[in-house]
């Protein structure tokens, strides 16, 4: 959860790049636990980032993989 919170925090001052330092390592350990509402919760934050800094198919793809992966596993967050 730190990594995921700091991570939006960073998002939150414009430091996208610190962010996504923060953010890969959170999903990595949120994918290594099995914990699915992390995994999409930081899936969401990508997104956003990846947004911002321009790389727009890439956030679509996240999306796309973070929906179906909230909808396999009924999170409705």
């Amino acid at each position: 959860h730190w990594l995921h919170v700091r991570g939006r925090l960073h998002d939150t001052q414009g430091q996208f790049g610190k962010a996504m330092g923060d953010a890969v390592p959170a999903l990595a350990l949120a994918e290594a636990l099995g914990n699915t509402a992390d995994r999409v919760d930081v899936m969401s934050l990508m997104i956003g980032l990846n947004a911002d800094l321009g790389h727009h198919a890439r956030a679509a793809r996240i999306a796309d993989e973070a929906f179906a992966l909230a909808e396999r596993h009924g999170y409705r967050y």
